[in-house]
């Protein structure tokens, strides 16, 4: 069941282990909040999402849809970005499977080290 309000902030700054203020949407199974999808850093035509999830079988079709029609669809946005910790590889490997593209690494940008910078922009999501 997709899920809106604002706790799902502070569920998701949890997961992340960061405080993420911004607009969710969340995917509840099983009477269990396991996925919540924040955007924030709006700027002109984009965007900055964060996905924290906690579990299994999150990411359903259903939800991936709603999670990138939001920004493309409703807000009209060109372009999302993802900023992720350069060690990450879970993150990155779930971005990349969701089809975004990477568009550049700062050097110790991130308190884990390397803060990688991707995008997706609206013509290419595979989601909607």
């Amino acid at each position: 069941m997709i899920v809106f309000g604002p706790h799902l902030n502070t569920w998701a700054s949890k997961i992340l282990g960061e405080q993420i203020d911004g607009i969710c949407i969340g995917n509840e199974l099983s009477g269990k909040l396991r996925a919540v999808v924040v955007y924030c850093g709006f700027s002109g035509q984009s965007c900055v999402i964060h996905i924290a999830s906690e579990g299994h079988h999150w990411m359903t079709k259903g939800f991936l849809k709603i999670a990138f029609e939001y920004p493309f669809k409703i807000l009209k946005l060109k372009v999302i970005l993802a900023t992720i910790a350069g060690n990450n590889e879970k993150s990155l490997k779930l971005s990349r499977h969701l089809g975004f593209q990477e568009v550049a690494t700062i050097a110790d940008a991130h308190n884990d080290g390397d803060l990688v910078i991707l995008k997706m922009r609206s013509e290419d999501c595979k989601w909607i």
